[in-house]
């Protein structure tokens, strides 16, 4: 598994803006979209990839309340 810190705002907003507008089905609300990328600036954000087998179509995101 590798982790990476990420520590540039406009990263951690681009990063969240690809996988939270990806998946409308579970993040149809523009509005929450966009409180959730606001939130995800200035916090503690981490990447992670985990995979016995590569496959870059999977994503996981954790922002913290």
């Amino acid at each position: 598994m590798t982790i990476t810190q990420i520590n540039c705002d406009i990263e951690r907003a681009n990063i969240a803006r690809t996988i939270l507008e990806s998946l409308p089905d579970w993040f149809g609300n523009s509005e929450a979209i966009e409180e959730y990328i606001a939130v995800s600036k200035g916090q503690p954000f981490f990447c992670a990839f985990i995979a016995i087998q590569y496959n870059n179509s999977q994503a996981g995101l954790y922002i913290p309340a």
